[in-house]
């Protein structure tokens, strides 16, 4: 399908890109390096490492991000990768059940929601270096508030790694969900 829809779209002058997860073994019938013989960039998500129905967690670690482009690159040309990043945030609730049991839930959140929210339920917070992150966690009642937070100082670290892999580009998830200073940070790092 890839190889067929470059055809149509070098025929009309137009760029074609293909988004993809994070490749990963158990995800490698996405063929990011067949995707790349056709494609002009491959654009990697690099997020949702925690999501729905997961346990708690962060939506982008610096780990993962590392990760994102150590198995890119292993595979696809850096002039041809673009990384995307995360402007959003996921609040977890952790319901302690009367069983003994817990019961885990996430909610996305936009960077500028998350930010209030720390503020709104006086969230404690540490700076983790491996995830480049602040971790916050409120108890109320049976529930524990988990935040794993982007910001600009874990968007500008994410960007750190990005920049020194010299690939093709970034690209954020979604628009209207970040901070504004991210278009500072963003237009700091592009050459």
């Amino acid at each position: 399908f890839i190889r067929e829809l470059s055809v149509a779209c070098r025929y009309k002058g137009l760029l074609l890109s293909v988004d993809n997860t994070v490749p990963f073994e158990f995800n490698a019938y996405y063929d990011i390096g067949e995707q790349s013989k056709f494609a002009d960039y491959i654009v990697i998500m690099a997020y949702d490492e925690h999501y729905v129905g997961s346990e708690a967690g962060s939506v982008a670690s610096l780990t993962y991000v590392k990760t994102a482009l150590a198995n890119t690159l292993a595979k696809v040309d850096k002039a041809q990768v673009i990384m995307g990043m995360p402007f959003y945030t996921r609040i977890w609730r952790v319901v302690q059940l009367t069983d003994g049991n817990h019961k885990t839930y996430s909610e996305t959140a936009t960077m500028p929601e998350a930010a209030k929210f720390v503020k709104t339920h006086n969230m404690t917070g540490n700076w983790y270096e491996a995830e480049a992150q602040y971790y916050y966690t409120a108890d109320e009642g049976d529930t524990t508030y988990k935040i794993w937070m982007e910001d600009l100082e874990s968007i500008t670290a994410k960007l750190k790694e990005i920049s020194a892999a010299d690939i093709a580009g970034v690209a954020g998830w979604r628009l209207g969900q970040e901070d504004s200073g991210v278009w500072e940070i963003i237009t700091s790092f592009i050459k």
